[in-house]
């Protein structure tokens, strides 16, 4: 009789230990938090209130040729850049997008102006900042606030998202934009490099 309550007893360890904090995700993962968060994603899917809004994955997009990057570093910095596309790159010889050799310096400020005004993930959490865990690891909150850290001024706040999906190769993420849920699902620009 011991030996069967000492057999529950584990059975009900390992099961709570193999329950991912995560709607979607991984039961187990050998990569921590931080290493899976920490990479360059691109967005894949963007739905408002559970609807596809082609229009708002597209405000990643400049054409078919330039995508915003969101780069979020293990040092907890994160920073909003461009990209040339996948399929861009691909047809120029894997291509890589360089700011200098690419467009001239006000040509490079008019696309980016352009993703400022009409892209909501740039408009709530800005170009860069720092990220920080919230909620025992089911929250990632970002601050533009340009001092290095997540200090927040009077009048500033720190954007929060609930993390529906961690894996090494899938990030969704969820916010609050004007009263609405915005569910953004995002890939690594390059999934050979995923450890």
């Amino acid at each position: 009789m011991k030996r069967l309550n000492n057999l529950w007893i584990i059975v009900a360890a390992v099961s709570i230990a193999l329950t991912s904090c995560y709607k979607e995700g991984p039961k187990i993962s050998f990569n921590t938090k931080r290493d899976r968060l920490a990479n360059e994603w691109v967005v894949t899917d963007y739905q408002i209130d559970g609807q596809t809004s082609d229009s708002s994955k597209n405000s990643f997009y400049s054409g078919d040729t330039l995508t915003l990057v969101l780069n979020i570093a293990r040092g907890n910095a994160y920073g909003i850049n461009m990209q040339f596309t996948k399929s861009y790159s691909e047809k120029n010889g894997n291509k890589l997008y360089n700011q200098s050799a690419s467009f001239s310096d006000r040509h490079y400020q008019d696309i980016m102006a352009s993703f400022n005004t009409n892209n909501q993930l740039v408009k709530s959490i800005g170009t860069s900042g720092k990220w920080s865990w919230a909620d025992k690891f089911r929250q990632v909150e970002f601050s533009a606030n340009g001092m290095g850290d997540m200090s927040v001024a009077e009048g500033q706040k720190t954007f929060p998202f609930k993390i529906l999906m961690l894996k090494n190769k899938n990030l969704k993420l969820e916010c609050s934009i004007g009263g609405k849920t915005h569910t953004i699902s995002f890939e690594p620009i390059n999934p050979e490099n995923v450890k």
